[in-house]
């Protein structure tokens, strides 16, 4: 495995040429199944997908500061915000220099912010620019996909004349559910930084100290080796693993906790991980191993079914109900304590797993998919076990890219 801070030119594990490409070539595929002349992106996840360009994180999701439209034929048109674009024409040479303009902050919160009346101008703004771009590209009669459902932005751009579908967010997400080589070798390389986080983790784990200052090194972890981490990342240890908090609160740890991870967020060029382990301040308790390994048991056999072919009910079938694990009277009770999805750029992507949707209405799992399972159980004394794997779909069966051992809870000695 390469390093995150230095590559050289005489191996070809990751071509990053080739992955823009590959992205591109998807997302039109998407433009030719749903007859759009073009999708309007104003997630910042899709506008990185078919633009292949990033700016500060802030920015991701349905901020409203940046936005592309990605046309059925020709390069994309990026619409960046202030004076951040004389950056991006500088360092992203496939992008022809006149097609990076300033953005119109309309959408999302930033422009809602300023008041209702700016609001609506920046939208009536906004929806000008992108029909004069249309008519510049003669698909002004086209149809335009669009992956938000503001409705100002929709009213917007109706206004003006576009015929606008709001299919172009299931459109995107479909087109970034197959993982081509260069994406996996992406979400390889976050895997590889979230070990080096729970060797950090183990390294600062003894009696007093804070799930705050683990977490630190942590992240100090991931970052030294060239991740970044949007939004995630999670310390959580003795009662708030049972059930599973999902933050972390910043609690001492003592002899005895069990503490687990999730690395989820962490990013390498823009594509994340989410990995759980578990591990255990001094020898774990036999209730808490038979907890375990229940855990283990279900994710070894939801692996097992990642396959061609197969559905996610496949895959949810190998899970216990929520009533069967723990007598909660349905799925809604236990939301994500066994569950399944997509990652990619975003840590939400195509296929979910869950019994609460995958029973009666199963997606069928494909070639180059990649899923992260998760499973947890309760040792009946007041503390959990969670653990979780990355895995990538492939004809030969699932590949499991998540490497930190998995067959025992990892003990750290006091």
């Amino acid at each position: 495995m390469y390093s995150s801070n230095m590559m050289v030119d005489w191996q070809g594990t990751l071509d990053f040429n080739r992955l823009r490409e590959a992205r591109f070539a998807r997302a039109r595929k998407e433009l030719e199944l749903n007859d759009f002349g073009a999708i309007l992106t104003m997630d910042g996840w899709n506008t990185k997908y078919v633009t292949g360009t990033y700016t500060p994180q802030w920015t991701i999701g349905y901020s409203g500061v940046r936005y592309a439209l990605f046309p059925r034929e020709g390069p994309p048109i990026l619409f960046e915000q202030g004076d951040i674009g004389h950056l991006t024409r500088t360092y992203s040479p496939w992008l022809p220099p006149e097609n990076i303009k300033p953005a119109i902050t309309a959408g999302g919160y930033v422009s809602l912010a300023a008041g209702s009346v700016a609001h609506k101008d920046s939208l009536r703004a906004l929806a000008a620019q992108i029909r004069d771009e249309l008519t510049a590209l003669g698909l002004q009669n086209e149809r335009l996909g669009i992956d938000v459902g503001d409705i100002g932005v929709l009213t917007a751009l109706t206004d003006v004349g576009l015929d606008v579908s709001t299919d172009g967010a299931a459109a995107m997400l479909n087109a970034r559910k197959i993982k081509t080589p260069d994406e996996v070798e992406c979400i390889r390389m976050a895997t590889r930084i979230g070990e080096s986080m729970f060797a950090a983790l183990k390294d600062s784990l003894h009696p007093g100290v804070s799930e705050r200052e683990v977490l630190a090194n942590m992240i100090h972890s991931a970052y030294t080796r060239g991740a970044e981490v949007y939004n995630g990342v999670i310390v959580e240890s003795g009662p708030t693993t049972a059930p599973n908090l999902r933050h972390t609160a910043g609690r001492l740890i003592g002899p005895g906790d069990m503490v687990y991870a999730d690395v989820y967020n962490t990013n390498w060029n823009g594509y994340t991980t989410c990995y759980y382990r578990t591990f255990s301040l001094g020898e774990p308790k036999k209730e808490t191993v038979k907890a375990y390994d229940r855990a283990l048991k279900w994710l070894l056999n939801g692996i097992d079914a990642c396959r061609p072919g197969n559905t996610t009910r496949d895959i949810a079938e190998q899970f216990p109900s929520a009533q069967e694990a723990w007598g909660y009277p349905d799925e809604h009770h236990g939301t994500a304590n066994l569950w399944g999805h997509g990652v990619g750029m975003a840590l939400y992507e195509p296929p979910l797993v869950w019994r609460g949707v995958s029973m009666d209405h199963p997606l069928t799992l494909e070639e180059g998919m990649v899923v992260a399972l998760e499973t947890q159980d309760y040792d009946g004394l007041g503390q959990g076990v969670r653990i979780e794997e990355v895995v990538r779909i492939t004809a030969d069966g699932p590949e499991v890219l998540t490497k930190w051992p998995i067959d025992q809870i990892s003990v750290v000695d006091i």
